[in-house]
């Protein structure tokens, strides 16, 4: 067990016990759209904290140990912020749409997902669920009155 007093250390630990890690590595990066009104100047920060959890960019390997990030988005499935799982891969459909593949504790979580993605498990083992990215709204500036959409995997 390790424990730490400063978050950078934390980070600095995890870092290295990525690197060590065997097997290819995934890199989703986040998509962030500026609305028509909002000055390109207007950019999210790269602190996860202060943008509803959603990264930048997610290195990632396969059998790694995930949480879902964002607030209790499909509840009645499930999927509740803090949930553990473990990252199994990526697929690709129509050469546009990613979706990441996590196998969950509870089998129980995800039953709703797995249901409507049937047709997605070609080659996928039946125990893991299909996480698409979420599109969250945030709002920026002064007065919170310009919006910039962040799209990234809840985890």
């Amino acid at each position: 067990m390790f424990l730490f007093y400063k978050n950078k250390l934390v980070q600095k630990h995890n870092e290295n016990v990525f690197i060590n890690t065997l097997g290819p590595t995934f890199i989703f990066k986040v998509m962030d759209i500026n609305h028509q009104s909002c000055p390109p100047s207007y950019k999210l920060s790269n602190d996860s904290s202060k943008i509803v959890g959603l990264h930048s960019t997610i290195n990632i390997k396969k059998d790694m140990s995930v949480e879902l990030c964002v607030s209790n988005y499909a509840t009645s499935d499930g999927f509740k912020n803090g949930i553990d799982g473990i990252f199994k891969t990526s697929t690709t459909y129509c050469e546009k749409k990613t979706i990441i593949w996590i196998m969950f504790d509870n089998f129980k979580i995800g039953t709703l997902t797995r249901e409507k993605y049937d047709h997605y498990y070609n080659n996928i083992e039946s125990k893991w669920t299909p996480i698409e990215p979420i599109i969250k709204d945030i709002r920026v500036g002064k007065s919170k009155s310009f919006i910039i959409t962040r799209i990234q995997f809840p985890i």
